[in-house]
């Protein structure tokens, strides 16, 4: 059968990353609610951007909406879900979830579509099960830190405080971890804070580079955390 035939379902001037975007959101405008419509859309216009380093300033990423869907592209898929949407635009766990989805979904349809070898859609599956269990991790965490909260005595009220926010794991030895303060509006005099020490085993889950969103208190003893969000297996600050 001529390889043309094999690819029945997609239109033949899909050539692009481009336009398989294009032709995926008609594919949802067609098959699913028009919430699904939005998320689709909001989501691989900022994947469109990123690939094609239209604002975020990295000349390696060429044009690669302009080229067929690569390897290059592939290995950029990691850093937009880590980097760009935790990091650059700081987006909200539920709006990282949906890209998460949405970014695999895409994927999935390309394969369907016969536009990525093998190869590639082998290491787009290891890339989701890898942070499948990295988000596993640091919720396992968060949740635990949580509940040894409710078990201790919270620092008095005139303890120094850091507000709750996004801070970076800067270090990790044993059972204890190191922060490095970046959005608080008003940043404290202390940058780089620790050791915090955390439940016995946690911090051997995690990795330097991670956000977590906590709020910190100063005892006698030194900064702990008084509170917890969320733990996101970011990539490291550059």
């Amino acid at each position: 059968m001529p390889k043309a035939a094999t690819r029945s379902k997609a239109p033949a001037s899909i050539t692009t990353i481009d336009e398989s975007i294009d032709a995926y959101l008609a594919y949802v405008k067609s098959n699913f609610p028009a919430a699904a419509l939005r998320n689709a859309t909001a989501v691989l216009s900022m994947l469109k951007n990123y690939l094609d380093g239209d604002d975020d300033g990295e000349e390696s990423a060429g044009a690669l909406c302009k080229e067929s869907v690569s390897a290059a592209m592939i290995s950029r898929l990691d850093r937009f879900l880590r980097y760009r949407l935790m990091r650059e635009l700081v987006v909200s766990l539920e709006q990282q979830q949906c890209a998460f989805f949405v970014t695999f979904d895409f994927c999935e349809w390309l394969r369907k579509k016969d536009r990525l070898a093998d190869k590639e859609y082998r290491q787009i599956q290891a890339l989701r099960d890898e942070l499948l269990e990295m988000w596993k991790k640091g919720y396992e965490v968060a949740e635990t830190i949580e509940l040894s909260l409710q078990r201790t005595k919270p620092p008095g009220r005139g303890a120094e405080m850091i507000e709750f926010a996004r801070h970076d794991i800067l270090k990790i030895e044993g059972d204890q971890i190191w922060l490095e303060i970046w959005f608080p509006i008003i940043l404290p005099r202390e940058r780089k804070i620790g050791p915090i020490d955390l439940p016995k085993g946690l911090a051997a889950s995690l990795q330097v580079g991670w956000m977590i969103t906590c709020e910190l208190k100063k005892s006698k003893s030194g900064w702990r955390i008084s509170e917890i969000g969320n733990i996101y297996p970011s990539l490291p600050f550059k």
